[in-house]
């Protein structure tokens, strides 16, 4: 596996079992995550630069889904993948602010950690080999 250095994100307002099994299943395909809220991510995606985002919806992400539109302007802008995972109603509330095709991907609940941690990985290569063969040798 392609190895990405900088840490994937995971935004999640309420940190949850979900977290955990997500946060194992990325290390077990050698990805460094961080779970962080969506405040905490404005900060670190100035500074770090991550290499993709998986957003989490809840009741409480919706609440600054104005905060998630820009994150994910921001992602695009930098040429980052981001992923949607969350129930239907909630997606449907954020497709109201955040255009569904600014999104690599969106996995609807009721999900199956590994096989969505699986897809993102086969994803996240793709788009990285793809991108490397573009950009006239950097990175």
């Amino acid at each position: 596996m392609h190895e990405i250095k900088s840490p994937f994100l995971i935004l999640m307002e309420e940190q949850s079992y979900l977290a955990q099994s997500l946060e194992s299943a990325f290390e077990k395909q050698n990805v460094k995550v961080k779970i962080v809220t969506i405040a905490e991510a404005s900060s670190i995606v100035i500074s770090e630069k991550p290499s993709g985002y998986l957003i989490c919806t809840s009741p409480e992400l919706l609440k600054k889904a104005v905060s998630v539109k820009v994150m994910v302007d921001q992602a695009i802008k930098n040429k980052t993948p981001v992923f949607i995972m969350g129930n239907i109603d909630e997606l449907e509330l954020l497709w109201e602010t955040l255009p569904q095709q600014m999104v690599m991907d969106v996995f609807t609940r009721p999900i199956t950690v590994g096989d969505m941690v699986d897809n993102v990985c086969t994803q996240m290569n793709d788009f990285y080999q793809l991108k490397k063969t573009h950009d006239s040798g950097c990175g």
